[in-house]
This record gives C-alpha cells, sequence and structure tokens, in this order.
C-alpha cells in the first residue's frame, strides 16, 4: 500500500467526471482499481465533475459545500453532504462507511 501518493489533473488517467481517478486511487492503496475498490473508500467533493466522478466509482460519497459556487447536496450525488470539516469526528467517518 503506497499511502504517499496522489491523483492528480496531470496523471495519465481519464479526467472527472470519468471515474477513473477514484478507481486509480484505490489501486494505489491496495483496493481493486474498479467499483469494488472504490466502494470500501470514502471520498470527499466540492464540485459537480468531482461528485459526479466519485458516485459513479462506488465510493461513498461526501459533498462540501462551504466553498462550492452551486449547492450540490441534493443532487442525488452524494451520499451526505457538510458544509467544511470543522468539527468532523472519526466517529462522523465510521458512520457514514
Amino acid at each position: 500500500m503506497n499511502i504517499n501518493s496522489y491523483v492528480c489533473g496531470n496523471d495519465d488517467v481519464t479526467p472527472k467526471p470519468d471515474p477513473a481517478p477514484y478507481w486509480r486511487a484505490a489501486s494505489m492503496v491496495g483496493l481493486p482499481a474498479d467499483a469494488s475498490g472504490a466502494g470500501q473508500c470514502l471520498v470527499f467533493e466540492d464540485s459537480k465533475p468531482g461528485l459526479t466522478a466519485a458516485r459513479a466509482s462506488g465510493a461513498t460519497v461526501v459533498a462540501v459545500t462551504g466553498h462550492a459556487r452551486v449547492d450540490m447536496s441534493d443532487s442525488g450525488l452524494c451520499d451526505e453532504a457538510i458544509v467544511d470539516y470543522r468539527g468532523l469526528t472519526i466517529a462522523d467517518l465510521a458512520g457514514w462507511m
């Protein structure tokens, strides 16, 4: 497992709103590079392309609405919504998974 890796827009992966960046990230931490792997992941996103990609990947999706231009919390693209990360606890994360 490589926890010091990341996926960014410069990588050779189909960009969001395709789920490929999330599948790549899942593979980087030792999970299958598909919906079964991403299904074990919790994703925080703040944009429509990101939420769309995360939802399509199979992950549990949390919309972060505090800085978003458009509130996507009622879009059907997320399982939970938060304004920002303040006050977020491990119990919150565990409850969402």
